[in-house]
């Protein structure tokens, strides 16, 4: 027995080029950026654990570039937010971890580098520590939204 429903997409090649179908509008740039955000942010997590979670095995070298790729690419983004979030007045932990992003960033763009599971696991170890030193700053937990917010009476601030 066969169900036809005219809401799947057709597999009919010859059927689809037939079909008069509309441009589609371009989704929002902050759209994009927090899809890509979400995106990004589970792949790291991914990496993160499979490098330095619990029982973490020596990695195959075919994942090493998909890795480094990943973490590098997340590096930056962390270190410009973790400035943000102190106003430009890193403290002197801060100014360490800085220290080090520059020099796996250094040794990572040297000509004939090959990162080895030494060199990823501290890019993971710096990522997760500034990724820690970002949720550190957070102003608290996200907005429930449709909830009415807390009663403030004459006595709070």
């Amino acid at each position: 027995m066969s169900a036809v429903h005219p809401s799947l997409a057709l597999c009919d090649a010859a059927a689809a080029r037939s079909m008069k179908v509309g441009s589609a509008w371009p989704a929002a740039p902050r759209t994009l950026f927090d899809l890509l955000g979400a995106l990004g942010a589970a792949l790291v997590d991914d990496y993160l654990e499979l490098v330095l979670g619990w029982g973490a095995a020596p990695l195959q070298p075919v994942e090493i570039p998909k890795i480094v790729s990943c973490l590098r690419g997340c590096l930056w983004g962390l270190v410009t937010e973790a400035m943000n979030r102190v106003k430009g007045r890193p403290d002197q932990d801060l100014i360490k971890r800085i220290g080090f992003a520059v020099c796996l960033d250094v040794e990572g763009a040297a000509e004939g580098f090959h990162p080895d599971d030494a060199y990823v696991r501290r890019l993971a170890m710096l990522v997760s520590d500034l990724l820690d030193r970002v949720a550190e700053d957070d102003d608290g937990p996200l907005p429930t939204f449709n909830a009415r917010p807390p009663f403030r009476g004459w006595w709070s601030a």
